[in-house]
């Protein structure tokens, strides 16, 4: 009796998004910050959220903030494209901005797309994702 084997079929279809050991590359070098030719003073770590800001696209933007926290340049988040979001990229953002509250950094926006907005307003974590310096500790610690 011969064993039956599966074949194996190559997809169609490209990938949309890195691979964890290609987000792994990013984190090197070449990480998924942009942080500009401008001069010292000027540059920023640029955190694009992309058109997609979902489950599937969580491990990027995750990158994408730790490369900011670990750049000596200001992050500076573009939600501008974004046109899925769900809860669990907002809490990547919720966690980044907490970190950058302990840090003492500040980050900026860029612009929000309505369906970002329309998403922060919906959970109500609006104040929780602006800079630190904007916005009240997360415990709310006003004695």
């Amino acid at each position: 009796m011969k064993p039956l084997t599966k074949k194996r079929t190559a997809r169609s279809k490209a990938p949309q998004r890195p691979s964890p050991r290609e987000v792994r590359a990013l984190d090197a070098p070449a990480s998924p910050v942009d942080t500009g030719s401008a001069t010292p003073e000027a540059r920023t770590a640029l955190i694009d959220l992309g058109a997609s800001c979902t489950l599937q696209d969580v491990a990027v933007v995750r990158a994408a903030c730790l490369a900011a926290l670990a750049s000596k340049d200001p992050p500076h988040i573009d939600g501008s494209r974004v046109e899925r979001v769900d809860t669990a990229a907002l809490q990547v953002l919720v966690g980044f901005t907490i970190d950058c509250m302990e840090r003492s950094i500040h980050f900026t926006w860029t612009d929000r797309s309505a369906a970002l907005e329309r998403s922060i307003r919906l959970l109500g974590i609006g104040p929780l994702l602006e800079s630190p310096g904007l916005a009240a500790s997360p415990a709310g610690g006003d004695s």
